[in-house]
Formats: C-alpha cells, sequence, structure tokens
C-alpha cells in the first residue's frame, strides 16, 4: 500500500497602500507568496475601471465577470499558476479615499480571495508627512501597530476576507485659530450629530425608496412633511437634500426612467426636493446632490443592508451670520 501525503502551503498577502489625498489618489502594491503553484483570485466591484492596473511579474492573467462569496456581482483578477505576483493599483476615482471634511479624510478597503484563506496578511498605509493617522479598525481580528504618525500596520492569520478603515487628516498648523461652534438653530431631536463640518449639520431623518425606485412612499412623505415643519428656513442658508442608492448594477427595464445608479440617486433628491417645494419651502434654499452606491450606511451584502443604503439624507447649511462666511456646500 503507498501512502501520498499532500501538503498544502497557503499564500501569504502583502499590501502597501500609498494614499494622497492632496492629489486624490491610493497607489496600491500587492504582492502574495505561494509556496506551491497555484491561481488565485481577487475580487473588484463590477464598475472598477482595469485600465487602472499596471503588472508586474505576471505571466498568464485573466479578467472575467464573477460573484462574490456573497453573491454580489463583480469583476474577478485570475493569476494563472503563479508562485509570486505583483500589481499595482492607481484608483483615480478615489473610490476607497473618502473626504470627511477640509482636512479629514477616511480610506476603505476589502482584502481577500474567496478561493483559499491566506495564512498571514500583512497591510501597511503610508501617507504624506504632512497627514496623520486618527483611527483605524477591522471587520476581524487582527494586530494595529503604529509605527509613525504617516504609518500603520495591520497584521493578521487565517485570513480569507477582511475589511480595513483608516481615517487620517493633515496635521495642524501652529498657530491654527480656534474656531467657535455656532449656535444651531435646530430642534435637538432632528439633529443626527452636534459635531458639525464647515458648518453642515447632519440631520437624523432619513427618507427610503423601493428597489430601483424614486417613488415617495406614504411613509417618506410623512417623514418629509414632519421635517418641513420642524426647519425654520429664514434659519438656515441652505438644506442640502443627498441621493444615495445600494450597490446593485442599475437594471434596463427597472420602474424608473433613468440609465444609472447616478442618476437614480440623484433623481431620489430630487423628488424630495420637489415634495419640500409644493409644502412651501423656498426653491433658492434647497441643494440636492447624488452619490449612487459610493457611501453606504449599511452593508450590502445583505437585503435589509441594501434596504437601508436605498435613501435620501438631509444637511443644513447654517448661515454666514451663524458662523463663518463662504465655504462649500458638503
Amino acid at each position: 500500500m503507498i501512502s501520498i501525503a499532500i501538503i498544502l502551503t497557503l499564500p501569504i498577502r502583502e499590501e502597501v497602500y500609498f494614499i494622497d489625498p492632496d492629489k486624490g489618489y491610493v497607489v496600491v502594491h500587492s504582492a502574495l507568496h505561494i509556496g506551491r503553484r497555484a491561481d488565485v483570485t481577487r475580487f473588484y466591484p463590477q464598475d472598477f475601471d482595469t485600465t487602472n492596473v499596471i503588472y508586474v511579474n505576471t505571466h498568464r492573467k485573466e479578467w472575467h465577470e464573477c460573484f462574490s462569496p456573497d453573491s454580489i456581482p463583480g469583476k474577478c483578477l485570475t493569476l494563472r499558476s503563479e508562485r509570486f505576483y505583483t500589481i499595482l493599483e492607481r484608483d483615480v476615482d478615489t473610490l476607497r479615499l473618502k473626504k470627511v471634511d477640509d482636512s479629514t479624510y477616511s480610506f476603505s478597503n476589502e482584502i481577500g480571495s474567496f478561493l483559499v484563506p491566506y495564512e498571514r496578511v500583512f497591510a501597511f498605509f503610508l501617507l504624506p508627512r504632512d497627514y496623520e493617522t486618527v483611527g483605524y479598525g477591522s471587520d476581524v481580528e487582527g494586530d494595529w501597530i503604529v509605527i509613525d504618525d504617516n504609518m500603520l500596520k495591520f497584521v493578521a492569520t487565517n485570513l480569507k476576507r477582511a475589511n480595513l478603515q483608516v481615517s487620517i487628516r493633515k496635521k495642524p498648523t501652529e498657530g491654527t485659530p480656534t474656531i467657535t461652534k455656532p449656535e444651531i438653530p435646530l430642534p435637538a431631536e432632528i439633529v443626527a450629530d452636534t459635531a458639525y463640518q464647515e458648518w453642515i449639520v447632519p440631520l437624523a431623518p432619513r427618507v427610503y425608496f423601493p428597489l430601483g425606485s424614486y417613488t415617495l412612499t406614504a411613509e417618506a412623505r410623512r417623514g418629509i412633511r414632519e421635517l418641513y415643519r420642524q426647519i425654520d428656513f429664514d434659519k438656515i442658508d441652505k438644506l442640502i437634500i443627498v441621493g444615495h442608492t445600494d450597490s446593485l448594477p442599475f437594471r434596463k427595464g427597472a420602474r424608473e426612467p433613468v440609465s444609472s445608479n447616478w442618476e437614480l440617486s440623484a433623481m431620489r433628491a430630487a423628488k424630495v426636493a420637489r415634495y419640500l417645494i409644493e409644502l412651501g419651502a423656498p426653491p433658492e434654499k434647497l441643494v440636492i446632490k447624488g452619490h449612487a452606491y459610493t457611501l453606504p450606511a449599511a452593508s450590502n451584502s445583505t437585503p435589509e443592508g441594501r434596504a437601508k443604503n436605498r435613501r435620501v439624507e438631509f444637511y443644513v447649511k447654517l448661515l454666514a451670520d451663524e458662523g463663518k462666511s463662504g465655504g462649500e456646500d458638503r
């Protein structure tokens, strides 16, 4: 009788993120070591621009449509029978880098290969010298190590996938004047967070929409009427109405005559604005924006999470004489 022993060597993943908020991009150096030759597959969002990938030490590669373990449609890059590969990604559309305010940014990225787990994962975050790390976290167990103000390391073992989040900000310069917080002329019960940015105040009420639609439900109209009664438009500069969608690709033939999630998110905000105008809101004080699926409020991997992402949110910009003149809308 002959016994055959099969030794499986799991891959080791290394990621180095060069984050430059001033130029608005993230460059990713990604290396993966495998003891035995094996195919490696990386999952990307469906709208990922494959031309932003530069290949080093790769020989046989293939892009193809695929689904994540959570049945989310996307694109997969499969590298055939490699021991070692390196790729560079430039995220020119800042899909991962989000501006929070004039000095603070949030960065998130999912590391994972849904074929086999990684024996070890190393992720390094490098920032320009005039930036510093102010927060970090992950949805899996791992060790975070602060190496310097502008360098951070994450280490994990036996990892199949993880979502990493890092918050960074520009280092304050000496002599920066202290800004006095203005009084917020809004009922406390509708203010989501008294911490405002550039005199933009987030409100708690949200309006939700059916899948693929920008039609206001009866419940949504009730919520908008209540919000309208709570706001004194004479005491605010602008009411900013921001539309969002889930991450499902927009299907032709859906309920409404729009062709993308960008249009759908903007139409949701516009629908709310039109109803507010019908109620008596001054049109010149309303601003609408659409962010499509780029700022999710919940995970898009479940129907419940996607329902929370099909929403409209509200922000109030205070009057200049309440605190500060000028500045851009959020």
